[in-house]
């Protein structure tokens, strides 16, 4: 059924349902390798109208000890994640960061200042902070480059040609450096705030997905997989991405923070380095994507709804801002989901959606629409 955000009554959005992954270099389609450099594609099979757990799921608030037949006694407690190394969890930092960034830009109570920006693009730039991340993440759920090379591997040229793999370099890199510069310059400030902020959540999504991938070869990387959506707190301490999908929903976001436990289980179960037990490693990455996936589509759909009821001029620019940016990041991959049969036979009304955002002379109605067509892309029954 439709839900309904005006009341804060909404069933979560499925965006991604159960998952098959398919390794780009090697045919093993059915889990992922242990241990190489060649990272897989996530591929969405037909079913997404699961917006519950599902069984095969670790569920720590129900179950905190087990996971079928695996003995889950690293997590101690459902509320919070324990830690495979605490003092080097650099990504608490970055999270920490873009909550600075937002009080300086998109949620200064003023227009934010040529210097606001200036001061945000320090944060955003420090030595091996959000920037350096974002010119190498790489979306999991397109295909890897010729011979397993990584973006960061590769020149100009070869990333631009696998432009949706790439992401970082060659979609959100660009929209976070034309902003800041915008920003700086004083032209329309808060539509600029507003691109960065949506660039940087499409970042910090990607990047827990793809930390779950590298944490088979490099344990402390599940600690930035569940980091990054954290900022590295408790359940109930919301910070980045986690307070965002909370304010659309607090089952999604419990439903992933659940999915980030189940991604430690995983590696205390199976603590060879390498992995050896990929098929619980791809439980608990199919299980974070679709909770995390929803979340995406959840803020989304929160920002239309704020478009639709924004009467000032500005603010309408602003909330147009944000959704044409993060839509725009979204776009190939709802494309992509529509054509591998996640979403059948819906590719036309991704088009239809696409049309109107990047509409000239969008209005109410057609911002209603918007919403009308969220819902049958993403129902929930």
């Amino acid at each position: 059924m439709p839900f309904s955000f005006l009341g804060r009554r909404f069933a979560p959005l499925a965006l991604l349902g159960p998952l098959v992954l398919l390794s780009a270099c090697k045919d093993e389609p059915e889990k992922p390798p242990a241990s190489n450099t060649c990272f897989q594609t996530l591929v969405l099979n037909e079913d997404i109208s699961l917006c519950e757990a599902l069984p095969s799921d670790y569920q720590p608030r129900s179950n905190l000890a087990s996971w079928g037949t695996y003995a889950c006694t690293v997590n101690e407690n459902p509320n919070q994640y324990q830690a495979i190394n605490e003092t080097d969890i650099s990504t608490i930092t970055r999270v920490a960061a873009f909550d600075k960034m937002a009080a300086l830009l998109w949620k200064n109570p003023q227009p934010p200042s040529s210097e606001d920006f200036t001061q945000a693009r320090e944060m955003y730039s420090t030595d091996e902070g959000l920037d350096s991340r974002v010119q190498r993440r790489e979306d999991v759920h397109f295909p890897v480059l010729p011979d397993c090379k990584r973006c960061n591997q590769v020149d100009n040229t070869v990333q631009q040609q696998h432009a949706d793999r790439c992401a970082g370099p060659m979609k959100i890199a660009p929209i976070i450096n034309a902003a800041f510069r915008e920003g700086m310059a004083g032209n329309s400030p808060l539509a600029q705030a507003r691109k960065i902020e949506a660039a940087l959540l499409w970042f910090h999504h990607l990047s827990a997905l793809s930390e779950v991938q590298t944490c088979a070869n490099e344990p402390k990387n599940c600690d930035s997989a569940w980091s990054y959506y954290t900022g590295g707190t408790s359940r109930d301490t919301l910070k980045g991405l986690a307070a965002y999908v909370h304010a659309a929903s607090p089952e999604t976001h419990h439903l992933a923070y659940d999915a980030a436990l189940a991604v430690r289980c995983w590696r205390d179960v199976d603590k060879a380095t390498p992995a050896a037990n990929t098929d619980l490693q791809y439980r608990a990455l199919k299980q974070y994507d679709k909770a995390l996936s929803r979340g995406m589509a959840l803020i989304l759909r929160e920002k239309v709804v704020e478009w639709e009821g924004a009467h000032e001029a500005e603010k309408f620019a602003e909330m147009q801002a944000f959704v044409q940016t993060l839509f725009g990041l979204m776009e190939n991959s709802l494309m992509r989901f529509a054509k591998t049969g996640a979403l059948p036979h819906k590719e036309g009304l991704v088009h239809e959606l696409k049309a109107l955002i990047e509409s000239a002379s969008p209005n109410s109605t057609s911002i209603g629409k918007m919403n009308e067509l969220l819902d049958s892309l993403f129902p929930c029954s």
